[in-house]
């Protein structure tokens, strides 16, 4: 993850090229900046492996890699230009929007400005083995344990309260301060209390000398943080590894692959019954008027942006049963839904929803990032 600031929004690193999204064109670099940047060998790289393409009018302009030709140490070094520490990356591109069409500069500071923990990054509809994280966070010396998981599936839905001074100047410099980290960080801090997300994700807490910022630690302290990773990892091991890799004497935590995979398919399940539910009340109210969604399965459709193709033969092939056409499926697969959604409404008390974990989500519309 990168965050482009002229652009006002996050990257995932490589820049996606396919089929859903195409980001990775639109960026160049120049030599004499990366080499600033850069072992020489990688700047060589990437002149050598430039994305086919033809840039004639951007002289003294280099095209970004393929994304599978993109080195790891590029995207790692524009994922943690950590502000004030680390200097921002520059890449190129042309702002469309201005009627001079040339190349400007575009500034690709930390990641973890949009996001400090994108686990969503390894995530499915329903994942097919497990996957983890451990997530940094603050301690008030409290308490002893430093290394925390789940201990069953009601634990870890409470958030961890943020705390600062009430008064005078420190609590002036505390607010401001708790005003960033929140600007930052809701988005993952709300997902790693969701159930399918809480119990594969171990926590960490650091004291103000621990990590961070802490660029100097002595070696006894570096050591102490090495063993709370071992901990939260002999944990994982616990959780979803084979047992045959267990310490001898251990017992198996509930908190397991198995749980984990009956809860994320109640999630997905009790969340696809809200939108399809959603969905049926949207056709069935516009039924019969001029907004009626049937309307762009008519030939007469071919006036509205994005038509569906083969508007004229929306049936099956009698022979193999499939649809000839883009518009046939896609017309079958709303109707489809929409039987979903209604013999959902005819079973309330079945409904996918009750009894599920807690809090459910909600299925959005949202970019690819």
């Amino acid at each position: 993850m990168t965050t482009c600031l002229s652009m006002a929004r996050p990257f995932r690193l490589p820049f996606r090229d396919d089929d859903q999204v195409r980001e990775n064109n639109q960026f160049h670099f120049r030599e004499d900046e990366f080499a600033r940047l850069f072992p020489r060998r990688v700047v060589v790289w990437m002149r050598a492996h430039q994305r086919p393409g033809e840039d004639e009018r951007h002289d003294g302009y280099l095209r970004m890699p393929m994304p599978d030709d993109l080195p790891v140490i590029v995207a790692v070094r524009m994922s943690l230009s950590f502000p004030l520490l680390l200097s921002a990356v520059p890449l190129h591109a042309v702002d469309y929007r201005k009627r001079e069409k040339k190349l400007e500069r575009c500034w690709f500071t930390d990641g973890g400005i949009s996001s400090n923990f994108p686990i969503h990054f390894f995530d499915a509809a329903l994942p097919r083995r497990p996957t983890f994280g451990l997530d940094l966070g603050p301690t008030d010396g409290a308490d002893e344990q430093r290394v925390r998981f789940p201990r069953n599936n009601g634990d870890a839905r409470l958030a961890y309260w943020r705390r600062f001074p009430q008064s005078g100047l420190p609590a002036l410099r505390g607010f401001l301060a708790q005003l960033s980290n929140v600007a930052k960080d809701w988005n993952h801090e709300t997902l790693s209390l969701m159930p399918g997300f809480r119990d594969r994700i171990g926590l960490i807490q650091l004291t103000r000398e621990e990590g961070g910022l802490n660029l100097t630690m002595p070696t006894e302290r570096i050591e102490r943080l090495t063993r709370y990773g071992r901990e939260a990892g002999q944990q994982f091991v616990l959780r979803f590894g084979d047992p045959a890799c267990w310490p001898p004497g251990a017992k198996a935590s509930p908190m397991n692959w198995e749980n984990h995979q009956i809860i994320r398919l109640r999630l997905l399940l009790a969340s696809v019954a809200e939108q399809l539910q959603s969905l049926e009340r949207a056709c069935s109210e516009l039924h019969g008027t001029e907004h009626d969604y049937q309307r762009f399965f008519t030939p007469e459709a071919r006036r509205y942006s994005y038509p569906f193709k083969g508007l004229s033969d929306l049936e099956q092939d009698p022979d193999t049963g499939r649809y000839r056409t883009q518009a046939g499926l896609a017309k079958a697969m709303l109707e489809q839904l929409r039987t979903i959604a209604q013999m959902i409404e005819q079973h309330p008390d079945s409904h996918p929803a009750r009894e599920a974990p807690k809090p459910t989500p909600e299925l959005k519309l949202r970019p690819r990032i």
